[in-house]
C-alpha cells in the first residue's frame, strides 16, 4: 500500500489536478448541505433566469482559471519554498512581523471580521451590513470545513516537515502525500488560513459590488490584497507550498461568491434562520441581547 502512494513528481501534479477537479464536483454538494431547502419562485422572469445562467458560467470560468493556475504554480513549489527559506526573506524582521500579523488576519481574523460586521449591523439596525456579515460568516465556516476535508483526503506533507528546520534539500521533493491520512504535519493541501481569508474577502467584495459598485472598485482590491498577504505569510513561514495557497484561494473565492449568490437568491438561508431572530438593543450603558431558540 505504501508503494502505491510513493508518487513521482509528475504523478503528484496529476493528483493535484484530480483533487481540484474533485472539488468542482463536491462544492455544489457542500453548498447544498449548507443551505436548507427553500422553494424558488415558480416562474422566474427571463431576465432573472438569464442572470443566473451568466453568473453560473462566470463562476465556473473563474474556478477553471484558478484551478489551472494552481496546477501551473505546482511546477514552482520547490523554487518558491527555497526562496521563502532564504535569509533575505526568512530572517527579515519586518517580514516576520508582517507575516505574524497577516496570519492572525486569516485565522481567527476572518471569522471575527464577518461575525463582527453582523453584530454591528444588528446593533445599528442596518440590515444590509448584517446581511453582509451573515453571508461572510457562512462563507468562512463552509470554506473552512471544505478545506479541512480536503486536507484529510490529500494528506500532503508540509514544507517544514521535509526541511525539519535545517538546510532546504527537500529529499522527497514536493511530492510526499499520505492520502486519507491527513493529520498533524500532513495537512498542507490546501492552506486553511488562505481559504478562509479569501472566503471573507470574496463574500464581502461581492456584497459591496451589489450595494455600492464605486466603493467595491476601491475596497475590493484591498480585501483581496489582504487575503493574498495571508497566503504569502503561510509560504514565508514554511507552512505551505505555493500551490497550497493558490488552491486555498480557489476554494475561498468560489465559496465566498457562491454563498452570497445563494443568500440573495433564497429568502432565508440556513444560518439566517438562527441568527436573524436575534436583536441587540442598547439599554443605558448595557446591551440587551434577545434571541428565540426556535428558528422562524
Amino acid at each position: 500500500m505504501t508503494a502505491l502512494f510513493a508518487l513521482s513528481r509528475s504523478a503528484n501534479r496529476s493528483l493535484s489536478a484530480l483533487s481540484i477537479c474533485a472539488l468542482l464536483h463536491l462544492m455544489p454538494l457542500s453548498l447544498a448541505a449548507a443551505q436548507s431547502p427553500a422553494p424558488l419562485p415558480a416562474k422566474p422572469d427571463s431576465a432573472e433566469a438569464g442572470g443566473r445562467r451568466v453568473s453560473a458560467r462566470s463562476g465556473l470560468f473563474s474556478f477553471g482559471a484558478l484551478a489551472l493556475g494552481a496546477i501551473a504554480v505546482s511546477q514552482f513549489d520547490e523554487p518558491v519554498a527555497r526562496w521563502a527559506r532564504s535569509p533575505s526573506v526568512h530572517d527579515n524582521r519586518s517580514l516576520r512581523g508582517a507575516s505574524r500579523g497577516f496570519r492572525t488576519i486569516g485565522d481567527p481574523g476572518a471569522l471575527m471580521l464577518t461575525a463582527g460586521l453582523y453584530g454591528v449591523g444588528r446593533l445599528s439596525r442596518k440590515p444590509s451590513l448584517a446581511d453582509a456579515g451573515l453571508h461572510g460568516t457562512e462563507a468562512v465556516i463552509v470554506s473552512g470545513a471544505a478545506s479541512g476535508l480536503i486536507k484529510l483526503v490529500a494528506g500532503r506533507a508540509r514544507p517544514n516537515l521535509l526541511t525539519d528546520g535545517g538546510p532546504v534539500e527537500f529529499p522527497e521533493g514536493t511530492d510526499e502525500f499520505r492520502p486519507l491520512r491527513g493529520i498533524r504535519q500532513y495537512t498542507s493541501f490546501p492552506s486553511g488560513h488562505t481559504t478562509v481569508a479569501f472566503a471573507a474577502a470574496s463574500s464581502l467584495a461581492s456584497e459591496l459590488h451589489r450595494a455600492n459598485p464605486s466603493a467595491a472598485r476601491v475596497l475590493g482590491p484591498l480585501l483581496y490584497g489582504s487575503a493574498a498577504a495571508v497566503g504569502f505569510s503561510r509560504i514565508r513561514d514554511n507552512q505551505h507550498w505555493a500551490s497550497d495557497v493558490v488552491a486555498g484561494a480557489v476554494i475561498g473565492t468560489v465559496v465566498g461568491r457562491s454563498m452570497v449568490a445563494y443568500g440573495h437568491r433564497r429568502s432565508r438561508p440556513w444560518m439566517a434562520r438562527w441568527l436573524l431572530p436575534a436583536s441587540i438593543t442598547p439599554t443605558g450603558r448595557e446591551l440587551t441581547l434577545r434571541w428565540s431558540p426556535w428558528p422562524r
